[in-house]
């Protein structure tokens, strides 16, 4: 992300202005609650305005132990990536048991409206599949939400094991935090 100046006035084409970064930390899930499966990426206070947006996609895997069970996607998003939103719960019948699977997480948030009342629209997108048959794709549509672009913001992947029965675990191996304009 681009660092202003103290006091610096910036333009729409100065803030909104695409960037990429790249955290390669591993972070693994092997409990019920929903559990932070990505870094905590930061949108700064006032580095937003409207049609301001970003992607973040994180890649892993997720193995399943003696039983398939059903699992959670959800992104992580406001100040702290404290308010959470679904992008699929998926049922154990998707799964087979004892079966290593790999995913792709792929999540926008788009502001609509910049401001201490301001708006944003995210999206978000699963794929994932194996060696043999098995592969699963979902995407939510767009929820328009309440979003303070006048506070710190951050961006994360949260994920919970519908049960751990059989031992199941997921580990993200790294994500890429990307703002798009």
């Amino acid at each position: 992300m681009a660092v202003y100046a103290a006091g610096q006035v910036v333009n729409s084409a100065e803030l909104n202005t695409g960037t990429g970064q790249v955290d390669q930390t591993a972070f693994t899930v092997s409990v019920t609650a929903l559990t932070q499966a990505s870094k905590l990426w930061d949108i700064p206070a006032l580095s937003t305005t409207g049609g301001s947006s970003f992607r973040l996609t994180v890649i892993g895997k997720f193995v399943f132990g003696t039983t398939a069970v059903g699992n959670n996607w959800y992104m992580g998003w406001g100040p702290s990536g404290a308010t959470q939103t679904e992008i699929v719960q998926a049922s154990s019948s998707n799964y087979t048991a004892s079966t290593t699977m790999h995913f792709t997480v792929i999540m926008h948030l788009v502001v609509n409206v910049g401001g201490a009342s301001g708006s944003a629209s995210l999206f978000g997108t699963m794929a994932s599949g194996d060696t043999g048959s098995d592969s699963i794709t979902w995407t939510n549509g767009a929820i328009q939400s309440a979003f303070n672009t006048t506070v710190d913001n951050g961006m994360m992947f949260l994920y919970g094991w519908a049960a751990i029965t059989g031992g199941p675990v997921l580990t993200s191996y790294f994500s890429i935090f990307e703002r798009l304009s």
